[in-house]
């Protein structure tokens, strides 16, 4: 790609970058390239390359926490390592770090995550800790919880099943049209997607996981607990101000009200489908990879 900027859609939400240096365009590329798009647009968040010099990145007791403001359109993001001012409302500004970094591209996922985050809730849409998957009806369904909360094993689970995996850890779901839909997103945790993977299907239904010993699953019908429970879930909500809070509990409270909700107690096996309504297989087998049975 060599065109000066590229654009990376998350669903409907696109953000425009200006790599400013070769440093630069190579942390974007490394983690996204299957996701970005040679675009012409004039208006775009330039990234630029500032050396920390003798300061170690390994020196830095927190590289990934980020002091962020919001006044408006106008986001700033500030760390020890990077720092960002970004118009929203223009979708232009600045991203500058040390792109030389070798944990740039991390330093660099977590500002995008934030960024999305904003731009999607301003379209009726959000982030969500979650894995998505698609199945053979094409629709699909989220399951939702926090780090260590089996996300990744879901994943890796119905992908030997056929499923198709949106996300592993980060999916993106738009609220604001008469069908929820999930997307695909390129933030994922130790799962990489296939590039083949559609990017987008109707949402069907939210799982809450927990891990247990024994599978079960309750349906959750007070609108209000499953609303409490999926903004536990939404990261960076802690970061917005009252109007963007706002539109996402109203948002989140209309797309409970309109999908099938579910906290999801499951092990390490397939013995939590048969809670989900999902079917033993999931497309057609992709894999020969092992895949622990259920068992009693």
């Amino acid at each position: 790609m060599s065109t000066s900027t590229l654009a990376l859609p998350v669903g409907s939400c696109t953000v425009h970058f200006h790599p400013a240096t070769p440093a630069a365009r190579n942390a974007l590329v490394r983690r996204y390239d299957q996701h970005l798009i040679a675009t012409a647009s004039q208006a775009s968040i330039h990234l630029i390359h500032e050396p920390r010099g003798a300061t170690s990145p390994d020196s830095v007791d927190d590289r990934y926490g980020f002091q962020t403001s919001l006044a408006g359109d106008r986001l700033e993001m500030h760390s020890a390592v990077a720092n960002a001012a970004i118009d929203l409302g223009q979708g232009s500004g600045t991203i500058q770090m040390d792109f030389g970094e070798r944990a740039a591209d991390y330093y660099l996922e977590n500002i995008l995550r934030q960024l999305f985050q904003l731009v999607a809730i301003r379209q009726q849409a959000f982030l969500v800790h979650a894995a998505g998957i698609r199945a053979s009806n094409e629709t699909g369904q989220i399951f939702a919880g926090q780090s260590g909360a089996g996300k990744s094993t879901i994943s890796k689970i119905l992908a030997v099943l056929g499923y198709d995996v949106l996300s592993d850890d980060l999916v993106l779901i738009e609220a604001g049209g008469t069908t929820p839909r999930l997307c695909s997103t390129p933030f994922y945790g130790t799962y990489r997607p296939s590039t083949t993977v559609p990017r987008s299907t109707d949402l069907d239904a939210i799982n809450f996981l927990q891990q247990a010993p024994h599978p079960s699953a309750q349906e959750i019908s007070d609108v209000a607990v499953g609303t409490a429970l999926l903004l536990t879930n939404i990261p960076f909500a802690d970061s917005i101000d009252t109007r963007h809070r706002k539109e996402l509990i109203d948002v989140t409270s209309r797309l409970i009200a309109s999908v099938t909700a579910r906290r999801l107690a499951f092990r390490p096996d397939t013995s939590f489908l048969r809670f989900t309504g999902l079917p033993v297989t999931g497309w057609q087998t992709k894999t020969s990879t092992p895949l622990r049975k259920e068992t009693a």
